[in-house]
């Protein structure tokens, strides 16, 4: 098991099976917004490529800027779009270009990850959100760090249904379902992991 921290955050772990199970060729990340975290990724990766026993050029991403960090604006304070850009890893214009066409997509989602409603919408279209626990949990982090408030979650499942067609029950379902996660800890306080 590697343990270890990143930017101030929760811990993380990466756990080999084959040590742990005596499961070969089997890793698991736990902690931290493994999807979102840099480091995190860098360091699994490189375990999986060194486990399989290919040669490779180490990760570069520490070093790597994202389209967002290439598409800020020089010393200004970013909006919630621009924030909510560069939260995502994406050019601040993929953003505008879906507020253009709904500008009821620039209003905040959650306001201590100051993320737009647009991220709703971007991450159905470009990340493989089937569910809304794998918005809320898994893409963004949305949930991550506890409960998001109903605004949140209301507001993800109308913008993911009515991207995704679900019907108003697969609306309620998928609601119920990351609101039993809450439920399942026995408080709304902020989560260690989920998912």
């Amino acid at each position: 098991v590697d343990t270890s921290r990143y930017q101030g955050a929760a811990d993380y772990k990466i756990v080999d099976h084959k040590a742990a199970d005596n499961i070969d060729g089997y890793l698991s990340v736990f902690g931290a917004k493994y999807t979102t975290a840099r480091r995190l990724a860098e360091v699994a990766c490189n375990k999986v490529v060194k486990k399989l026993g290919e040669s490779f050029r180490p990760c570069d991403t520490a070093e790597t800027p994202t389209p967002a960090a290439s598409d800020s604006t020089s010393g200004e304070s970013p909006d919630l779009l621009g924030k909510t850009a560069a939260f995502l890893g994406i050019k601040r214009s993929e953003l505008d270009e879906l507020v253009a066409s709904d500008p009821t997509l620039d209003q905040p989602l959650d306001r201590e990850l100051e993320l737009a409603a647009v991220a709703a919408l971007w991450s159905a279209r470009n990340e493989s959100v089937v569910h809304l626990g794998d918005f809320v949990f898994r893409r963004t982090g949305l949930g991550t760090l506890g409960h998001p408030g109903e605004h949140a979650i209301q507001e993800s499942a109308r913008i993911l249904g009515a991207e995704l067609n679900w019907n108003e029950s697969r609306i309620r379902a998928e609601i119920r379902d990351v609101e039993s996660r809450y439920s399942a800890i026995g408080s709304q306080d902020r989560l260690e992991a989920a998912g």
